[in-house]
């Protein structure tokens, strides 16, 4: 309680918050939850309106990153693209191909739907640069 009152003490009321949290403590249908099965059941019913100082606790550590990994494979991702392409980019590209190598889960799940390549398709067709290829 005391380092959370150093870093976020503006935040919370911390009376109030210590009897919040001995309600849920006292609660046998919060024993085996985590603290996002916590933040779900609170957000989802009028319980975050009667625990705001626990509803604000648990959306700050739904929020805060446990590691920093994440961030890190991030930069690495955007330095192997930079050294790859280093010439050739402009900034609009490069935070594009970034994003690309960054959310390539996501990018595998959107490939494997049916619609995908022709969606990816019609949305070249409505750009309105045409290359001009006849012989004069």
């Amino acid at each position: 309680m005391d380092s959370l009152k150093d870093k976020y003490g503006e935040h919370f009321d911390f009376a109030i918050l210590r009897s919040e949290l001995s309600i849920i403590y006292s609660s046998t249908e919060f024993h085996k939850a985590n603290i996002h099965e916590l933040w779900m059941y609170l957000k989802s019913t009028d319980l975050s309106d009667s625990l705001p100082q626990v509803t604000k606790l648990a959306s700050l550590i739904v929020t805060i990153p446990a590691t920093s990994a994440g961030a890190e494979r991030s930069f690495s991702c955007l330095k192997r693209i930079k050294t790859h392409l280093r010439n050739s980019q402009s900034q609009n590209r490069l935070s594009d191909l970034s994003l690309l190598t960054i959310e390539k889960r996501l990018l595998t799940t959107l490939q494997n739907q049916n619609s995908f390549y022709d969606d990816v398709i019609d949305e070249f067709t409505k750009k309105t640069r045409r290359i001009d290829l006849t012989y004069k």
